[in-house]
Order: C-alpha cells, then sequence, then structure tokens
C-alpha cells in the first residue's frame, strides 16, 4: 500500500488525509498497522527514553523490560513457549501486561526463573 506524500502537515493529519482515501480492505490493514504502532509507543512509554547513543553500559541490562519479538532474539523462546508459561511468569512477576495487547517481560528476572529451572 503506498501513501501520498504530503510532507507539511503534521504526521496525524496525513494520516487522516490518507484514511479518507482507503478502500475497506486498506482501512483494515491501516487499523492493523496502527494497533501495532500503538502497542510499541505503549511500551515505549512504560520503558522510558531510550539510551542515549555511545552511552556506557553502567546501568543493569537485566532490569531492561523487553517486547516478545526481542525476549526469542535474546534468550531463544518461542511465542508459544511464552503464552504457555503466561501464568507462572506472571506469578514471578517476569510478565506484564500494559495494555489488552501488548506484554513486556522483565529480562532479569526471566533469566533468573530460566536458571532456577536448569537447575537440577
Amino acid at each position: 500500500m503506498s501513501y501520498p506524500a504530503v510532507a507539511s502537515q503534521p504526521l496525524v493529519a496525513q494520516l487522516e488525509a490518507i484514511a479518507l482515501q482507503l478502500s475497506v480492505d486498506e482501512a483494515l490493514a491501516m487499523l492493523g498497522e496502527i494497533e501495532r504502532l500503538r502497542t510499541r509507543l505503549v511500551i515505549r512509554v512504560l520503558l522510558g527514553p531510550p539510551p542515549k547513543l555511545g552511552a556506557a553500559a553502567s546501568t543493569d541490562e537485566g532490569a531492561a523490560w523487553l517486547s516478545s519479538e526481542d525476549v526469542t532474539k535474546r534468550f531463544g523462546l518461542s511465542p508459544r513457549w511464552l503464552h504457555e508459561h503466561r501464568a507462572e511468569l506472571r506469578r514471578r512477576r517476569v510478565l506484564s501486561k500494559p495494555s489488552r495487547k501488548a506484554s513486556i517481560y522483565h529480562a532479569g528476572r526471566l533469566n533468573r526463573f530460566l536458571d532456577e529451572r536448569t537447575q537440577p
């Protein structure tokens, strides 16, 4: 789907203008993309401002909150595994639900949880 370029208008006004030109199928697709963006914005608000580039790694990386995609990349856990263990992850305060569709995971607590599971 291509969007007309309207450089002089604010982004929201551009989206409004685009929305009036979409077919029903394109509008449904755009709603899905807007919901995905909304989820990312909620996560950004909860995590606070991004770290400055070149900043020293003095912050506790284990205290970071990660999206499902980041957990999959960092820990190799599948989305299905995360879903099947969500009750236990919530009890252990690893999983947080900032909105109905968003799930974020505390990296340090998840790491401890996985370490405890692998202990004999």
